[in-house]
């Protein structure tokens, strides 16, 4: 199938009846705005700062988000603080999304002796399919084995995450 070239000339200069003037005004914007839109779709990743804090990125602000509030749930009596090794975040799917799907879906789930997550419950979900999305992302956490008078210990946990809307 043929480009029709009128249809490429009329996309590429579509000014053909404004003065010479505002034709260049009005390319230069289009340049620009050509540009733009090619580079918003490599933007680099939004930073941020608690105070006076290193910079980080939004996943690595989260990392520290989820990482903080599972350490809350650990007992006093462990040997070294919690380590989260790696960490997948659930994604909120589009079909969600457009049929308006949100709210809290919130996970029990065990780190066993070596540190892998283990027998995840689904403790409540506004979705069975936001459920389980976050399921399958937890179940891809790895911490840092828990030692409890430098033995390996089991230990259970519960994660609430929030799909939300946004405008």
């Amino acid at each position: 199938m043929g480009v029709n070239c009128y249809s490429l000339a009329a996309i590429l200069n579509p000014f053909n009846s404004i003065s010479s003037i505002n034709k260049k005004i009005m390319r230069a914007l289009f340049l620009l705005l050509l540009v733009l839109l090619v580079q918003g779709c490599t933007a680099p990743k939004t930073t941020y700062s608690i105070a006076g804090g290193p910079r980080m990125t939004e996943s690595e602000m989260q990392r520290a988000y989820y990482q903080t509030l599972l350490a809350r749930q650990i007992s006093p009596s462990i040997d070294s603080p919690l380590k989260l090794l790696a960490m997948v975040l659930p994604d909120y799917p589009q079909s969600s999304r457009r049929a308006g799907i949100q709210g809290p879906v919130g996970l029990r789930f065990v780190v066993d002796k070596e540190g892998t997550v283990k027998t995840i419950s689904i403790a409540k979900s506004s979705s069975s399919l936001l459920g389980e999305i976050a399921r399958n992302a937890v179940q891809q956490w790895r911490f840092e084995p828990i030692t409890k008078s430098g033995q390996p210990v089991a230990q259970g946990f519960y994660i609430e995450f929030q799909f939300k809307l946004t405008d």
